[in-house]
């Protein structure tokens, strides 16, 4: 039996939780809602490399938005959970 995943949240807690779903259950369906326009990013460098110019955007991407399709995990961007 496939087992079906939400998972509320677009942070670094709720990729990790995709990863291990993932690893777990190879058949799981995994769904992400996150409320941001953007994937799962890492945050302190955006506050001291990107916006002095130091970093890509995509290079504060956690993981390249390929990712996410490769390992069949429906990323909802711009989706707030009320």
């Amino acid at each position: 039996m496939s087992h079906r995943h939400v998972i509320v949240g677009g942070g670094q807690a709720a990729l990790s939780a995709a990863v291990k779903l993932r690893e777990l259950d190879s058949d799981a369906s995994i769904v992400m809602f996150c409320a941001e326009e953007t994937a799962p990013y890492q945050r302190p460098p955006l506050s001291k490399k990107y916006l002095s110019g130091d970093l890509a955007a995509e290079k504060l991407l956690l993981r390249p938005m390929d990712w996410y399709g490769e390992n069949r995990i429906d990323l909802h961007l711009g989706s707030p959970v009320v």
